[in-house]
């Protein structure tokens, strides 16, 4: 997968450079996804023409709400989009950074697609409206990509290995004291009935307690596979959310990029920290002088 970035001051750069960029995928029948706001969509689209008629459109307000959400829809596009005897696909798309406190997050999400979608043939374009990208998203752009669009196609020698830019841009994890300890060892069905008792009592959704609760599991399933022995739950609301923590002593997990990466058909037993980054709203790993926590929000 090629990884690019293009960096436009106005609407005229913008579909200077990216409507020619299109129109080729178009004429070669190669599949097109674009994840454009509208306004900038049909300026796109007009200068097409009948080719924009080829091409997928995507809101980003529905396909962009998190990272982990988009690197799970980009996995779903790719797989569609390039079935046995399809040689490519281009992708086009512009990171939201409406929420300061989300740049973190879309930074690394533009570290992890070089890892997540090395695998998939084809060509990915973010775009950078410098009359809306803050400055710090700016310089992601540059950490995160190893091509760059401006006047013309540049490598880009500011690139940084993916692992490192995810870990610069992940808070450390603050501890939660009064947490309570669900006990695992009266069996599996006796601390999923606990679980969920815990998840009515915090008033959760029926939608968010269901993912917390496969989530858990997941992890579990992962931590064991593991070889984890020495296992705690410890769970409770912290302010208007309700965090889950799974600790294993003696475990350690020092991959940035760990429930990041979509799993492949050929290792489909381990995805668990992926499905628990789907099913809640927030997964942290945390370090401790015994071992290894895995942290889930709803």
């Amino acid at each position: 997968m090629r990884h690019s970035a293009f960096v436009y001051e106005d609407d005229e750069a913008m579909v200077g450079k990216l409507a020619p960029w299109l129109a080729v995928a178009v004429t070669d029948k190669t599949p097109v996804v674009v994840v454009l706001e509208r306004r900038k969509w049909q300026l796109v689209a007009t200068a097409l023409g009948s080719d924009a008629d080829a091409i997928l459109s995507l809101d980003p307000d529905v396909f962009l709400t998190r990272p982990e959400a988009a690197l799970a829809g980009f996995d779903a596009a790719f797989r569609r989009l390039l079935p046995n005897g399809t040689s490519a696909a281009r992708v086009y798309g512009e990171p939201p950074w409406r929420v300061e406190a989300e740049w973190d997050g879309w930074i690394a999400f533009e570290a992890i697609f070089n890892r997540a979608f090395a695998h998939q043939p084809g060509w990915a374009l973010c775009g950078y409206d410098t009359r809306d990208v803050p400055e710090p998203a700016l310089d992601g752009a540059f950490a995160t990509h190893p091509e760059i669009l401006t006047d013309s196609w540049t490598r880009n020698p500011r690139y940084e290995k993916p692992e490192d830019v995810v870990r610069s841009h992940t808070p450390t994890p603050v501890p939660i004291v009064g947490l309570r300890a669900l006990p695992l060892r009266r069996g599996p069905q006796r601390f999923r009935e606990n679980l969920r008792a815990e998840l009515d009592a915090a008033g959760v959704s029926k939608l968010d307690a269901k993912g917390m609760l496969i989530a858990v599991e997941e992890v579990l399933t992962h931590m064991r596979r593991d070889g984890g022995q020495k296992l705690g739950v410890s769970v409770g609301r912290v302010g208007d959310r309700f965090a889950c923590e799974i600790s294993e002593a003696g475990a350690e997990i020092d991959d940035p990029l760990a429930g990041f990466l979509p799993p492949q058909p050929e290792h489909p037993d381990r995805g668990g920290l992926w499905i628990a980054r789907q099913l809640t709203q927030q997964l942290e790993l945390m370090r401790s002088p015994h071992g290894m926590t895995v942290r889930l929000w709803v």
